[in-house]
């Protein structure tokens, strides 16, 4: 659970069969600087500053 400085709060759930890209989807590529995932989160909270 990360809450953002202006009180928002969000979850990421990653749910699926072993072996189907969970780790992958929340991290990205092993050695990526950030994940789409992590890109994705970070530019609405961007946005509302």
């Amino acid at each position: 659970m990360y809450t953002h400085p202006t009180r928002y709060s969000a979850t990421i759930f990653a749910f699926g069969q072993t072996g189907s890209g969970k780790t992958f989807t929340i991290t990205g590529p092993e050695g990526a600087q950030t994940s789409d995932t992590q890109i994705n989160i970070t530019k609405p909270f961007e946005t509302m500053q």
